[in-house]
């Protein structure tokens, strides 16, 4: 993965956090937006990211602890989480300044390639598609679907900051679970909506993932396409989830 394939990937778990928490990130919705329509321009202007970049520094400054001696601080949640996400964006976005134009669009070439296997797919998440693309090459596409489901397992272990050893349906409820979840979907009004994403998940986890993983058999490139690129959607949905 280049240095624009980690600042895209960055930039869009950025948006999903800044999405998440519209008032908190209100002064700088405007600039991450921007940053994430210009990382995926034809041609990027490098003067026009580090602008950006820039601003949304400025905005995460304000909250960082200080190392003032005897001042206790605890920085918000909403920047806890993302914190990380900012000083690596900045960094490399740095980095990139001082490539040449060739260089650059060296990398912007390697990208577009990576993109258009991806749409070839139809997968948007770039991991997940690099979780299972093998598997698809290889034209086993039982083993394509078993893949993609134990990556959506992984990212929602993730997400939730859950133990390796929690799988299956108690992943499911430890994360998603409507009462007791750690996690919470910001899109759904109502707590129906939330009991339905949580039924849609553990119904995905009984269905596809204990059937693919607990023996052999056979699915079509077709149906394997389909329940892989739902997959996409629900770890679209899981990464715009929110500590409960």
């Amino acid at each position: 993965m280049n240095s624009i394939q980690k600042i895209k990937l960055n930039i869009e778990s950025l948006l999903g956090l800044t999405n998440s928490e519209p008032t908190f990130f209100s002064s700088i919705s405007y600039y991450v937006k921007k940053l994430h329509e210009s990382m995926n321009n034809e041609q990027i202007d490098v003067d026009e990211l580090k602008f950006l970049i820039n601003k949304i520094e400025e905005f995460y400054k304000k909250y960082r602890p200080s190392d003032t001696p005897g001042v206790f601080y605890i920085s918000p949640k909403q920047i806890s989480n993302s914190d990380s996400i900012v000083k690596e964006i900045y960094q490399l976005i740095d980095e990139l300044s001082k490539k040449t134009p060739e260089e650059i669009e060296e990398e912007l070439s390697k990208t577009r390639k990576k993109v258009e296997i991806t749409n070839s797919l139809n997968i948007i998440d770039r991991r997940l598609l690099d979780s299972c693309k093998t598997a698809f090459d290889s034209k086993d596409y039982w083993d394509f679907v078993f893949k993609a489901m134990r990556h959506l397992e992984i990212r929602i272990r993730k997400k939730a900051n859950l133990n390796p050893e929690d799988t299956g349906i108690g992943l499911i409820t430890k994360a998603f679970h409507i009462m007791n979840g750690k996690l919470k979907i910001p899109s759904c009004e109502t707590s129906s909506e939330e009991e339905g994403f949580f039924h849609i998940l553990r119904g995905i986890v009984m269905f596809h993932r204990n059937a693919k993983g607990h023996r052999e058999g056979n699915i079509d490139k077709k149906r394997a396409l389909q329940i892989v690129q739902y997959i996409d959607y629900l770890i679209d949905m899981v990464e715009s989830s929110v500590i409960r």
